[in-house]
């Protein structure tokens, strides 16, 4: 395991949704990311190995051939033309606008269950894994969701509630924004013949790899981040990376029954119904 100590140098983005560039010095080794004058962890990189890479690899095969995909065919990834797409899981937070009234599932639960258990464990792992590298961190994360949010949420009784799956996604610099204040994620990467896609932290001037099977633990609402562009090496090439965290907004979320009866009961108020499972 690679132990980085980088000083930290204020950086801010250039314009709204300023891409990184192509960066060829990548760090594809297990590594520690710490801040060099106050020892802080700032993120980690890990490969997974043992009998969770079949798990892993079950969820890309699933991924890649069961799952439903919706492509933006009016935003291609810079350079690649990678068409990219997302699906959320685990549980959503109340949204009236779109008359979601309270705390539910994904839709992708409900369609896929099986993939739904394996990313559970997968969550597990990520928590195992940052119990291990950091655990006084790892505890505080836990500590914090679990005093306010209910059990229920909770995604296999880990400390995250939900997730974000990324297909072939070069998102531009950003601040993870909607998670639970001072909380942490997690990030499997699964990916195949696909060059660039690595993160670039430009705060500490690290860009780590993602390679496949690996797990990222960070802070994404602290710390500035960036994905490099991708360009696919074949025609099977593919990258996504599963993104594990805590929503602020279940916080305001009673247990699964009284949930339901409010959601029920706010949602007849409106005089709209419930949003069906695709709305998310």
């Amino acid at each position: 395991m690679i132990v980085l100590e980088k000083h930290f140098t204020e950086w801010q983005p250039d314009f709204r949704h300023q891409c990184a560039p192509i960066i060829d010095e990548v760090i594809n080794d297990d590594c520690i990311l710490r801040d060099a004058i106050t020892g802080q962890f700032i993120a980690a990189q890990v490969r997974i190995n043992g009998d969770i890479t079949k798990v892993a690899a079950q969820i890309s095969r699933m991924l890649r051939y069961d799952l439903k995909w919706a492509l933006d065919s009016k935003r291609p990834a810079r350079l690649s033309g990678i068409r990219s797409a997302n699906r959320v899981f685990g549980i959503l937070e109340p949204n009236k606008l779109r008359r979601r009234f309270g705390c539910t599932q994904a839709s992708l639960n409900r369609e896929n269950p099986e993939l739904t258990a394996l990313l559970a464990i997968i969550a597990k792992e990520n928590y195992r894994l940052f119990e291990e590298l950091n655990p006084e961190q790892a505890k505080a994360h836990k500590d914090l969701v679990e005093e306010n949010i209910h059990p229920d949420w909770l995604m296999g009784g880990t400390p995250f509630t939900s997730g974000i799956i990324n297909y072939s996604a070069g998102l531009p610099y950003h601040k993870d924004s909607g998670n639970l204040i001072g909380s942490w994620s997690a990030m499997l990467a699964l990916r195949k013949n696909m060059n660039g896609g690595a993160l670039h932290l430009p705060e500490y001037g690290v860009t780590l790899g993602i390679p496949d099977q690996s797990i990222t633990i960070f802070n994404g609402q602290e710390v500035w981040h960036g994905v490099t562009p991708m360009i696919a090496a074949k025609k099977d090439a593919y990258r996504f990376t599963l993104v594990w965290y805590a929503k602020r907004k279940i916080c305001q979320c009673v247990s699964a029954p009284e949930e339901a009866n409010r959601a029920a009961h706010e949602a007849m108020l409106s005089g709209m119904p419930e949003a069906d499972d695709t709305q998310e």
